[in-house]
């Protein structure tokens, strides 16, 4: 037996080596993947229908959109009378 392996070639050797390295590799593969859960394997579970939410969403944007224009106007409304107000006092103090 020892005459046997004393008498394999170098390049044999490496072929030997790459066999095992490779048999070693798909082993600690196979492993590896058993240790995955199915979602983290092939194809991931199909979204949640979340339609309703975003609407939902939206239409609670488009409301405060609505509110903050309201305010807005009335800020502007309020801004134009300071101005219209101050105009007055500077054309009545030249």
């Amino acid at each position: 037996m020892l005459h046997f392996i004393n008498s394999i070639e170098p390049e044999a050797w490496a072929g030997i080596a790459g066999l095992f390295a490779g048999l070693v590799s798909a082993v600690l593969a196979v492993r590896k993947g058993a240790k995955k859960s199915p979602v983290e394997v092939g194809h991931a579970a199909p979204p949640p229908d979340r339609t309703e939410y975003v609407l939902t969403e939206v239409r609670q944007i488009a409301a405060r959109l609505a509110e903050i224009e309201v305010h807005m106007a009335d800020v502007d409304r309020r801004t134009e009378a300071i101005h219209l107000d101050t105009r007055i006092l500077l054309d009545r103090g030249s």
